[in-house]
């Protein structure tokens, strides 16, 4: 399974029109694909003067719009971040004041998340990624913590009344906790290849942890992940 976090903040795709309000002049990034890199780096050098750049180089590409409305984790990375600036969050309304349909609806979830923003227990693959979409708008370890949680988890802890599991048609815990735990170990080891501070907070929970059994996990995790570069590495080196 992959993390639709990972999925939005790389995509490429083309873009469309937009009916809403004109929120063109913005030169800050010239696409879309700026803009995601831009992102995906911000928890390394905060810089809030992106922000409301890289929100419009969404509302403006029609299709990856939609997509974040309905993957969920993209507002809720703009969340994060806005949830401790009320000056750009102010200046976020003043925008959404002059937006309708879809752009209205990505402006104020993002708004009112901000405004109250809670971090997800995980509890499903799109959990990871809205913990994904956190740790890449702050840098923290709480984010990263939970995801590794997850690998402990029994199958009673799994809550299978939730849409995600719902829409999936699982109905058995056990099956439920394979696809969570499976998801888990992906995106740590597809992150841990990334960022390097992911794979420091892996190797430290590995020598802080008295549990053999996740030590064993996130010790496969990293080995993943190094195998992972490996591939990257001989797919942008061909002897």
């Amino acid at each position: 399974m992959t993390a639709a976090t990972v999925a939005i903040l790389t995509i490429t795709a083309a873009a469309y029109p937009e009916s809403g309000a004109d929120l063109t002049g913005q030169d800050r990034f010239k696409s879309f694909e700026e803009a995601s890199r831009w992102m995906t780096d911000y928890y390394k050098n905060p810089d809030p003067s992106g922000i409301i750049p890289a929100i419009k180089t969404i509302l403006n590409e029609e299709a990856i719009l939609n997509h974040a409305l309905q993957d969920g984790s993209t507002m809720h990375y703009f969340a994060a971040i806005l949830q401790s600036d009320k000056e750009k969050t102010e200046e976020l309304k003043t925008i959404l004041r002059r937006t309708s349909g879809a752009q209205n609806k990505f402006i104020g979830k993002i708004i009112q998340d901000a405004e109250n923003f809670k971090s997800p227990y995980p509890n499903d693959a799109k959990d990871l990624d809205f913990l994904w979409a956190e740790f890449l708008a702050t840098g923290k370890e709480e984010p990263i913590k939970k995801i590794i949680q997850t690998l402990t988890y029994v199958p009673q802890e799994i809550d299978l009344s939730s849409g995600f599991w719902k829409e999936k048609n699982v109905t058995s815990p056990e099956m439920a906790l394979a696809l969570l735990q499976d998801a888990a170990e992906w995106s740590l080891a597809s992150n841990a290849k990334q960022h390097k501070k992911v794979y420091e907070i892996i190797n430290n929970e590995i020598e802080a942890t008295t549990d053999n059994a996740l030590k064993e996990k996130l010790g496969y995790v990293l080995r993943q992940s190094e195998k992972f570069k490996e591939v990257e590495d001989m797919k942008n080196n061909p002897q």
